[in-house]
Formats: C-alpha cells, sequence, structure tokens
C-alpha cells in the first residue's frame, strides 16, 4: 500500500475505495461482493502525492458467515506490461531460431542476409553485420548485415581482430 499510494496501511484503512481508484464497477461494491472474483486492467488510481498511475486489480468475494468480504489485490499495471514485452521478445527470439533451422536445411548464397536478418531478431540486437575471411585478403570483409550504420566498418584490418577475440569484460 505504501508503495503504490505513499500512504501507510492504517491511514488507507479510513479512506473510501472511490477516493483512491477512479473504476466506475466498484461503485456497486456490494453486488462485488456477491460475484466471482473479477480482474480490471489500467485502472486508474492517484497517489497523495497527486501523481496518477495504473493498476490491475483483481477482486475476489471471501464469505466469512453472514458478513462478506472483498479481498482486493493491486499491482503497477507497468509490471504487466514489462512481462508482456519480455514474454513478446521471447516468442520473436524462438521464431527467428525456429526460422533459422528451418533455412539451415537448404542453405544457399541468397539466404545468408537473411540468415545475419534472423539472427539479430534472435539476439534482439539493433544491428547484426557478418564478416568473412577471404584468402586473398587480409583481415576481414563485411559480407553482409541487417540495420548497419556508420559503426559497421567495411573492412578489418588484421592487426584489429585480436581484439575480437579477446572476450570482453564489463
Amino acid at each position: 500500500a505504501t508503495l503504490m499510494t505513499g500512504s501507510g496501511r492504517a491511514e488507507l484503512a479510513g479512506r473510501p475505495l472511490l477516493s483512491l481508484i477512479a473504476l466506475p464497477a466498484f461503485k456497486d461494491l456490494p453486488g462485488l461482493a456477491r460475484s466471482s472474483p473479477r480482474s480490471f486492467q489500467d485502472a486508474p488510481m492517484r497517489t497523495r502525492a497527486g501523481r496518477e498511475m495504473c493498476l490491475d486489480i483483481r477482486v475476489t468475494s471471501i464469505g466469512f458467515g453472514i458478513e462478506g468480504r472483498l479481498l482486493i489485490l493491486g499491482e503497477d499495471a507497468g509490471l504487466r506490461y514489462k512481462r508482456e514485452q519480455a514474454a513478446a521478445d521471447r516468442t520473436q527470439s524462438l521464431e527467428a531460431l525456429n526460422a533459422l533451422i528451418a533455412l539451415n536445411v537448404n542453405p544457399d548464397e541468397a539466404s545468408l542476409d537473411h540468415a545475419v536478418g534472423l539472427v539479430r531478431l534472435y539476439l534482439q540486437a539493433p544491428a547484426a553485420g557478418l564478416y568473412s575471411a577471404r584468402p586473398d585478403q587480409p583481415g576481414l570483409t563485411l559480407a553482409c548485415g541487417v540495420n548497419l550504420n556508420t559503426s559497421f566498418p567495411d573492412h578489418i584490418p588484421p592487426n584489429e581482430i585480436e581484439a575480437f577475440r579477446t572476450p570482453q569484460t564489463w
């Protein structure tokens, strides 16, 4: 409660729920107490400091004898957005990996650009380049790339190749 509203539990206990969360369904709290569990996404809420945020709310009726009670759980909607984005990123990576595996069945010269693009998607990198070593030219030459900008050189001389072989430490 303190993290979301800036108010303590005791202070919140004395305030009406509708003064915190602007959700029309909460105007019928007795009806919610008699219904099955309900979920609300992106319910606007005001903190003590006047900051507005969105909550995902789950309302569950808990009956004790004649007296009914509501269990109301709230979570910052931003956390749900982050989970959804992470799931979408994982799905995109797995789809790229599957496409890369399928591409390896019958590889040809034309599929190289497509493979580099799939690796970029799999790694969720903003850009990807593939360098090749040619027997007639010392160093590495940029063979293909996806979303390249000026920071990808066309050629890497032999004296700079060792930097790519050394593990990076952060």
